[in-house]
């Protein structure tokens, strides 16, 4: 999702056209073919391309231009992709002084490239100035009274992560909630893109203890992917396999075994009888029999489980 996302957000910074201008032109073609090549993870040849795109743009309109900015950023993109960040860096932050100096500093495409430098931060663990970015394109989306767009969503999901992965909970709850909000109005209640921010919510959800909201997300997560995989698929699987472990937790144990034996059936036939995801499924549904006082079905699911680990360890 990141490489498109990076390479959407390319696109997005390609400058206007100037029909009447050959050169423009030229330098467009130049760009879109290096982002084409990018695209298809031939690096080398992009590079070469956008390379000459800069050189191009400069020729024609100045090394201050727009257009500079834009080849600047492709220049970015592939070296990020190659892994040189440093050169990558410098790319993003000479393209963004462009833009600001072209259009202000509350220009859509410094946005853009605010969003990209916090992703580059963040790849590179620094997490202050990835923050730092993220937060300065928000504000920038905002002022441009574009917050509620999909760009500053993607941008909300980026900054959530960055504190989920900093252990700030509640912040990244607080924001994972609102990408989700608006992926529902961009895409639809039930659509595939809904499947990222409910896989972090939940897991916010559950090491909070928040069992009951756990329950709900997991049921609207299983609609979506019922309406695409049918109920046997490993993904209703896993899907399936928490809420189970949820149920459990809640106190609904007769649910919980329901599930847990739906999953284990499914995973036999998906991954095998013999899969190791099945032996640890069969240890969680005999722990809901203990509980439930059913030792003779707790036996049984233990001892298929030992008897799977004991061929996997031969």
């Amino acid at each position: 999702m990141k490489k498109l996302l990076l390479l959407a957000l390319s696109l997005c910074l390609i400058a206007s056209p100037r029909p009447a201008d050959a050169a423009a032109k030229s330098w467009e073609e130049l760009n879109s073919e290096a982002l084409a090549m990018h695209a298809n993870s031939r690096y080398a040849d992009a590079l070469l391309l956008a390379d000459e795109s800069l050189k191009a743009a400069e020729e024609k309109y100045g090394k201050d231009d727009p257009s500079a900015a834009a080849s600047l950023n492709t220049i970015a993109l592939i070296r990020f992709s190659q892994g040189k960040y440093n050169d990558a860096e410098s790319n993003y932050l000479r393209s963004l002084a462009i833009y600001k100096k072209s259009y202000g500093d509350n220009h859509l495409d410094a946005a853009i490239v605010c969003h990209k430098l916090g992703q580059l931060y963040f790849q590179q663990g620094k997490r202050d100035e990835a923050e730092q970015y993220y937060k300065q394109s928000l504000d920038i989306y905002k002022k441009l009274n574009m917050d509620q767009g999909l760009s500053a969503a993607l941008a909300t999901n980026d900054l959530a992560e960055l504190y989920y992965f900093t252990g700030k909970i509640s912040r990244a709850e607080s924001l994972y909630e609102s990408v989700l909000d608006r992926f529902r109005k961009t895409y639809g209640g039930y659509a595939p893109e809904t499947i990222e921010p409910m896989e972090k919510l939940y897991e916010l959800y559950f090491v909070q203890r928040k069992y009951a909201d756990a329950e709900t997300l997991l049921k609207e997560e299983l609609e979506v992917y019922d309406r695409s995989y049918p109920r046997n698929h490993p993904h209703v699987a896993k899907v399936l396999g928490r809420l189970a472990e949820v149920y459990h937790i809640e106190g609904k144990d007769t649910e919980s075994i329901s599930l847990y034996t739906e999953v284990i059936n499914s995973d036999k036939k998906n991954l095998g009888p013999d899969h190791p995801y099945v032996a640890v499924l069969l240890t969680q549904l005999a722990d809901v029999y203990k509980k439930m006082g059913k030792t003779a079905e707790a036996k049984r699911s233990l001892d298929e489980a030992a008897e799977i680990r004991q061929k996997m360890a031969r």
